[in-house]
């Protein structure tokens, strides 16, 4: 939450709450306060706290529920879940986790979620790239003239840095005695 959320919060209490010049001048500083950092008056008074889902599935679950776990401890809020298919459609829940927090709380973490299983999604790829080409288990491209975008060519070279850091595994074929 914003420090000025905060401080705009405290001079509306003052100024809800306030004896005759001084609720005037903490209407007005208010007013000053939220124009100079765009906050509305919904953002003062957002701190219901309410039910939210995430929909997490089962193929992604492992890594994404670790995102949204972190997430939830940082903002220290309450988090149910896992939910089965069954509970959800017995309880029409929109999804196989729950949090409990404010509207804005929620917007955070959803932006943060969504920025990180994205990171999280190209980084597996970098890396998949990496366990190949450190394994020998590339196959040449049909069209090998084909030039390179510069996110392509920035792909391979942070996937040749973290080959550089890894082990290779050797296949060694069992031989029947």
């Amino acid at each position: 939450m914003s420090k000025y959320v905060e401080l705009a919060r405290k001079i509306k209490a003052l100024a809800d709450k306030g004896i005759d010049g001084e609720k005037e001048n903490a209407a007005k500083l208010l007013d000053s306060l939220m124009k100079k950092h765009n906050i509305s008056m919904e953002d003062l008074e957002d701190e219901k706290i309410e039910s939210f889902y995430f929909q997490i599935p089962s193929y992604k679950h492992e890594l994404e529920y670790r995102i949204l776990h972190q997430l939830v401890g940082i903002f220290k809020v309450k988090m149910y879940g896992r939910f089965t298919q069954k509970v959800m459609r017995e309880y029409r829940l929109s999804g196989n986790y729950m949090i409990e927090c404010s509207k804005v709380v929620y917007l955070e973490i959803k932006a943060k979620y969504d920025f990180y299983c994205a990171r999280l999604e190209k980084r597996l790829d970098e890396f998949f790239y990496a366990f190949c080409m450190k394994n020998d288990l590339l196959v040449e491209p049909k069209n090998k003239e084909k030039k390179l975008s510069d996110e392509e060519i920035k792909h391979y070279v942070n996937a040749k840095k973290i080959s550089m850091n890894m082990e290779s595994d050797s296949f060694l074929k069992q031989i029947e005695q």
